[in-house]
């Protein structure tokens, strides 16, 4: 039987410069408290390192992963045969 496995995408603000940062995680739970205490490592291009919590992030996104792919895969195989 295979899991569904959740992407958890997360939109940070640098505590330094204040620019965009993103990071992602998987679980098998669609629950954003869950995933909310993931701790995350940036790199921002402003030079900033740190830790930040998903908790803290500015917007929490949850995409079920096998329907990206599945749906990835059809877009690949049409334009294959259209070539």
């Amino acid at each position: 039987m295979q899991t569904t496995v959740y992407a958890h995408v997360f939109l940070f603000r640098c505590p330094a410069c204040h620019g965009a940062l993103t990071s992602v995680c998987f679980n098998s739970e669609y629950n954003l408290e869950t995933a909310d205490s993931y701790v995350f490592r940036p790199q921002c291009d402003c030079g900033w390192t740190g830790e930040l919590v998903g908790f803290m992030a500015v917007r929490h996104w949850v995409q079920e992963w096998e329907a990206v792919a599945v749906r990835d895969k059809a877009d690949c195989s049409k334009l294959t045969e259209a070539a």
